[in-house]
């Protein structure tokens, strides 16, 4: 999921703000406050702007894990504490933020950030200063290329562009599509361009690609352009805050093909009223499935419910919880508590159990793992079926 605001997913809404309060205590644990008896970490997101919901959602699952490892009496026999910073989904701050983290408060890891722009940017200074840096949900295949010190608990851009399209041929039966994306943002360039040279690869046919500019308002003539080329569905990989206009107004020109999206969708701004009803009947890929049938995720459901009044978990929260789980994890089998033997022990892992599914870390140091796709039906994302490679 990209410009100034990100690679990766809308707006700040009520539930991301309560996640923001109860993650507090936490949040306010610097890295120079810890003592010895204290492991310190770092988390760069994007907790306010226009798609801050990426942030605060991966917050939420941080924060949730953390609660959880140091209530268990935390690893090796410290705490952890983590010190958040608030990257805007901007390039330039993620470079300042991670920048910050490192050299002022020595955290020997950081997490984040949630999308794909920043982390980039933020990649290079990780990779620089021979720190870890995991990012629960930055999909784009650029992230890790060729890094020794970036890993990631989602798949990429390439997994889940090829799934997408292989839905779209065996799941839709669908021979004629048409795309509409976000130039700018690195997310939406990519997979649009991955999504189209599968679907070809796989028999189909794209009819029309329209491209708009990040933060453009009026769509109308890009979705016209796609009305005429008429074809069977329309794949957007863009974020809520663009979606809550494609959807509405796609309705308003009478375009009836079907929307097929990626984990971009998963957001509040996606659930607004006016604007989930626009989208019935859409699918799209996503990184985690709360209704997976003979998921073991059932647990964390039921916590995240429990503590964010009923709210289920998107997938960004699912991430951010495996994502400080995969760390403690490397942690606790590291050779030393250092930088470079916790990055050791990342590259290492074999079949770590997640809520987002069991994975191993490849080569490329992604996570290994089949994607589920979601139909968006009565208002709600429901899981409909997994696509394996």
């Amino acid at each position: 999921m990209s410009s100034a605001r990100i690679s990766r997913r809308g707006f700040l809404g009520s539930a991301a703000l309560g996640g923001v309060a109860l993650a507090a205590p936490s949040a306010l644990l610097g890295c120079k406050k810890g003592g010895s008896d204290t492991i310190q970490l770092g988390a760069i997101l994007g907790l306010s702007g226009e798609d801050a919901s990426l942030g605060n959602e991966s917050k939420d699952g941080i924060s949730m894990a953390l609660d959880e490892i140091n209530a268990a009496g935390g690893v090796r026999g410290k705490k952890i504490a983590i010190a958040f910073e608030d990257t805007k989904l901007d390039p330039q701050l993620a470079s300042e933020k991670i920048q910050k983290l490192i050299d002022r408060d020595k955290c020997l890891v950081v997490l984040g950030d949630a999308g794909s722009t920043p982390t980039l940017s933020a990649r290079n200074y990780a990779e620089k200063a021979k720190v870890p840096l995991v990012t629960p949900s930055a999909t784009n295949v650029e992230v890790t290329k060729d890094a020794k010190w970036v890993f990631r608990v989602c798949f990429t851009d390439a997994t889940q562009g090829a799934a997408a399209a292989k839905f779209a041929r065996e799941g839709l039966k669908a021979d004629k599509a048409a795309i509409i994306y976000a130039t700018g943002n690195k997310y939406s360039e990519g997979l649009q361009a991955i999504f189209k040279r599968e679907f070809e690869a796989r028999g189909g046919k794209v009819v029309k690609i329209a491209t708009y500019q990040m933060g453009e308002t009026n769509i109308v003539s890009f979705l016209t352009e796609i009305k005429d080329a008429d074809p069977q569905f329309i794949f957007a990989p863009v974020y809520p805050s663009d979606l809550s206009k494609i959807g509405p107004t796609k309705q308003q020109i009478g375009l009836k093909a079907p929307l097929m999206g990626t984990d971009g969708w998963d957001g509040p701004a996606t659930r607004q009223k006016g604007v989930i009803e626009t989208l019935e009947g859409s699918y799209f890929t996503n990184l985690f499935a709360a209704d997976q049938p003979g998921s073991k995720a059932k647990d964390f459901v039921e916590a995240h419910k429990k503590r964010f009044g009923g709210r289920v978990p998107s997938s960004l929260t699912a991430c951010g919880y495996d994502a400080l789980k995969l760390v403690v994890d490397a942690i606790s089998r590291a050779k030393e508590i250092t930088p470079d033997a916790i990055r050791d022990a990342l590259e290492a892992t074999k079949g770590f159990s997640g809520v987002t599914g069991t994975f191993d870390i490849d080569a490329g140091h992604n996570a290994t793992k089949p994607v589920p796709v979601m139909k968006i039906t009565a208002g709600d994302f429901k899981y409909d079926s997994m696509v394996t490679l």
